[in-house]
Formats: structure tokens, C-alpha cells, sequence
């Protein structure tokens, strides 16, 4: 059987960098501070719990920080947050990476090949 095609993926318009605000910024962490206790991906009481955050568009952050880490790579867990209801989370995912090394295996650092887990085809907008 041949393989399926490679979905398409149409590129949105990315609003330029821009900070948060100190508003939004206190709002997600106090929110994650009540969550702590009831799961360990939302401590941000370490070097690991540093936030980042990314413009959307309409107001809306892309939140990330960071939830494991391996010796070749790391992943992070993601939400969406509206600026106007900081508290309100909607789960991208909770483990995104911008990197893989594959299995090891003691052959060689990422293992005898490369496979990849994800491809797509972008078309900018």
C-alpha cells in the first residue's frame, strides 16, 4: 500500500512579537499556582516552570512551559489563554517538542535512521 499524502497545512498571519501584559502575565500565574497542587505539570515554582508566551491573533497567548526533559530533547506543555479571560485555559497539548532524537539504542545519537513522526506541507498565507 503507498503511502497517504501529507496533509496540507495553511499558515495563519502571525501578529508581530509583542510582550504580554503584566496584567495577563499575573492573572496566568495565579491561575497555575491554584492548578499546582492538583497536577505537577503546572508548577512554576522552578527553573523548568518559566512561562512563555506567544502573540495570537483577537487577544488570544499561546502559553507554554516546560514539563519534561530528556537527555537529547524536552517537552513542553501548551494552552491557549484570552487576554480578556486569563483564567479560562484551552489545552493545545501537554507534550510538545521542538526536537526528537529517535531511540538510541546504543547504536548512535538518535538511534540508526531517521524517522519522522509528523510531516505536513505549508502553504503560506
Amino acid at each position: 500500500m503507498p503511502p497517504l499524502p501529507s496533509p496540507v497545512v495553511r499558515a495563519a498571519k502571525v501578529p508581530p512579537a509583542a510582550a504580554p501584559s503584566a496584567r495577563l502575565q499575573a492573572a496566568v500565574r495565579a491561575e497555575l499556582k491554584k492548578k499546582e497542587d492538583a497536577d505537577e505539570e503546572f508548577r512554576i515554582d522552578s527553573e523548568e516552570g518559566q512561562l512563555s508566551f506567544q502573540p495570537l491573533e483577537g487577544g488570544h497567548w499561546l502559553v507554554s512551559k516546560l514539563r519534561w526533559r530528556g537527555v537529547y530533547n524536552a517537552g513542553s506543555c501548551a494552552r491557549v489563554v484570552n487576554e480578556r479571560k486569563p483564567g479560562q485555559f484551552e489545552p493545545v497539548t501537554d507534550s510538545t517538542s521542538d526536537s526528537s532524537s529517535g531511540q538510541c539504542k546504543l547504536v548512535t545519537p538518535g538511534g540508526a535512521w531517521d524517522l519522522p513522526t509528523r510531516v505536513t506541507d505549508v502553504v503560506k498565507p
